[in-house]
This record gives structure tokens, sequence and C-alpha cells, in this order.
């Protein structure tokens, strides 16, 4: 729990949440200051869509960072999920340690979703068009369904939707942590 403490503050007035808690020098002698204390700490990425920082040589995500700062480790095989999508919303409410099948349970939707809905998705297989409604068991393992355009006309899309809610469903009363915003934001 130490190992951030010493050196990052959380401060939800920072974009990042947090500021630096020493001084950084660098240079010869150290006669070079290139954070001080307050500094807000952290950059945002653009690629990841999250803030991260620079510590001890390696780049680090803040959520990480602050996460750590209020429970310690973050448990072997788990991740930082932000419970409102929001990559960077660093806030400690948002934060919450998670399996890697569970934080996919909170991802947005994709910039590419052509029917408005995460899990449904247009495909073809040997000619004939279909939508396909996907969801992860319990256990991990992609599922699907598909509904024939060519069978079921325009109320295939419909009954992909439907099929997989009602999946999502089943599995959240199973346990399976899709939050309520799963698949909403852009």
């Amino acid at each position: 729990m130490g190992k951030y403490k010493d050196w990052f503050l959380y401060d939800e007035s920072s974009k990042s949440c947090l500021r630096w808690n020493r001084e950084i020098c660098s240079g010869a002698s150290g006669s070079h200051v290139n954070v001080s204390v307050g500094d807000e700490a952290g950059g945002f990425n653009k690629v990841h869509e999250y803030f991260i920082v620079r510590f001890k040589g390696r780049l680090t995500g803040v959520h990480r960072i602050i996460w750590e700062i209020f429970n310690g480790d973050i448990p072997e095989g788990f991740q930082i999920d932000h419970i409102d999508g929001v990559r960077s919303n660093n806030n400690i409410s948002n934060l919450r340690a998670v399996e890697p099948i569970f934080n996919s349970r909170n991802h947005k939707k994709r910039v590419d979703n052509t029917s408005g809905v995460v899990g449904v998705s247009l495909s073809e297989k040997l000619g004939n068009m279909y939508w396909r409604a996907s969801w992860q068991t319990l256990e991990g393992r992609q599922s699907t369904k598909s509904f024939s355009i060519k069978m079921f006309g325009e109320d295939a899309l419909e009954m992909a939707i439907r099929y997989r809610s009602k999946m999502v469903e089943l599995l959240n009363s199973a346990g399976a942590g899709y939050t309520e915003d799963h698949g909403k934001r852009l």
C-alpha cells in the first residue's frame, strides 16, 4: 500500500484525481525540478482513453494507483474497472477490482457497431445474412445465436436484440455482473 501513498495524493479537484506528493528532480546533482508537490499527476492517453503517469520508469494507469492508495495491491488476476465506463473518471467511488470477465461486461458500445446494440452484429455464412446475438457464459466461453434475414426478414434484428437481452438478464440473475450501462455509451 505504501508504494504509491508516499508519492501521490488523491485529489478529486485535479483532472486525473491524482497529484504528486513529492518533488522530483533530475539533472546533475538533482538541480532541475521536474515535478513540484501538488502538481497534477498523469496525462491523458488518447489511445487507451485514460490517464497514465510515469512512475519509477514505468507507465502506469492512474486508476490503478488510486485504487491501490485506498485498497492496497491489486489482487492477482484482477483488473481495475471504471464502473460508469468513463475511463477518465478516476473518482475512487467509480473504481472496482474485478476479474477480466466482469470488466468485459462493462464495455461501451464499439464505434463500428452497426446494430445499435452491443453483442448484436451482422454476419454472413454461406451467402446468407444473419443477425447474431453473442454473450459470454458464466465460465467465460463465447456463445452465439443467429437469426436468418432470409427466414425472418426485418424481424431478425429485433429477435437477436431480444435474445441477447434475455441472455444477459439470465446471466445477471446468476451473478454475471453485466452493468446497467453495458453497451449504452459510445
